[in-house]
């Protein structure tokens, strides 16, 4: 994750923009990996940072880079879990995390997050804070999250080549190739397995913005000062959307991508239409095309949660119809596991 400059110096410069409130306080890293978000904190200004993992392989490599860099005596490494780890202090001043995963929740991390800041993003009693909530988005690092949703056909837009396209999942005839090949009949029950785990799984690419043919719609935003963690863990996350035709072409499927946001207005994009980040997006195929025309509109209701046989699961339940016509009714559902 390193490589991806557009998130590590997004998350450098917004630790930098708040250095008026990081100076001389106390920072809590939630997931800190090789400590890299821990060290921005502390050159921003944070006189403590506590650096939290709960993998002591990365614990034990984020000290050695940490000392590496001269600022152990400002960042104590902590190998705990987010949920129940203790500090030697009652509260912190702020704390940061890269805990999105592909369609922002995956690995169900957030909860974790948001333990945390239950436990430890409170006030100094003598701070006489009127607006807990207020006070606490200027010192989550990110604040604020909104995930997005669009529709993609793989009909090439001009200048596009469809044989570059790494959209398609289209299997006709490969499993007759195979079959030839191995001397084995695999075009009956394992082509048909096949098929059904390619139509209810999560891809994750980069989308090519000409292949996208609706406009874009918010799916939800997520307020992380306010968000309850039982909540996500019993709810997940819902929410609805309308997707405007802008042409005519055949629909293959639904790209989601998201953003967060920080509390001085730096915002980590992992849209189609920015710069690539290691998240790329995340892609919804339908089990058949579906012909759009100009202004046709896809409207519905979209919900993520986590399976509770494997919570780090990420699923994704989709229900729309075209042009409010239940004929045209497609439910579905999608997984992506760890």
């Amino acid at each position: 994750m390193l490589r991806d400059k557009v998130r590590t110096l997004t998350y450098r410069l917004a630790l930098v923009r708040a250095k008026r409130r990081l100076t001389g306080g106390v920072l809590l890293d939630v997931g800190c990996g090789t400590g890299i978000l821990s060290m921005f904190g502390a050159k921003a200004g944070a006189s403590r940072v506590y650096a939290l993992d709960g993998a002591a392989n990365l614990c034990k490599l984020a000290r050695e880079i940490i000392a590496e860099n001269g600022l152990s005596s400002r960042i104590t490494v902590v190998n705990g879990r987010a949920e129940d780890v203790q500090l030697d202090v009652d509260c912190v001043d702020a704390i940061v995390s890269e805990w999105m995963g592909h369609a922002l929740l995956f690995e169900n991390m957030l909860p974790s997050v948001l333990h945390t800041r239950d436990r430890f993003l409170n006030p100094p009693p003598s701070a006489n804070i009127t607006d807990l909530s207020a006070w606490r988005r200027e010192r989550l690092f990110p604040c604020r999250t909104t995930l997005y949703i669009a529709g993609f056909s793989e009909t090439p837009s001009e200048g596009y080549d469809p044989e570059e396209s790494r959209y398609s999942i289209d299997e006709e005839g490969l499993w007759d190739e195979i079959s030839e090949l191995y001397e084995v009949n695999l075009t009956g029950a394992f082509a048909s397995a096949a098929r059904n785990d390619s139509e209810t799984q999560i891809y994750v690419d980069l989308m090519d913005p000409k292949c996208i043919i609706t406009r874009d719609s918010e799916i939800a935003t997520l307020d992380l000062a306010t968000v309850s963690p039982n909540e996500l863990t019993e709810h997940g996350v819902k929410g609805s959307f309308a997707l405007e035709s802008m042409g005519t072409a055949d629909l293959r499927g639904f790209v989601i991508w998201f953003t967060v946001e920080f509390p001085d207005g730096d915002i980590l994009s992992t849209s189609p239409y920015k710069k690539p980040t290691h998240w790329q997006q995340s892609l919804l195929y339908l089990s058949e095309t579906l012909s759009l025309v100009q202004d046709d509109v896809l409207s519905g209701e979209i919900h993520f949660t986590h399976p509770t046989e494997a919570p780090r699961d990420l699923a994704i339940n989709i229900d729309f119809v075209m042009n409010n016509s239940e004929e045209t009714r497609v439910k579905r559902t999608y997984r992506l596991s760890s």
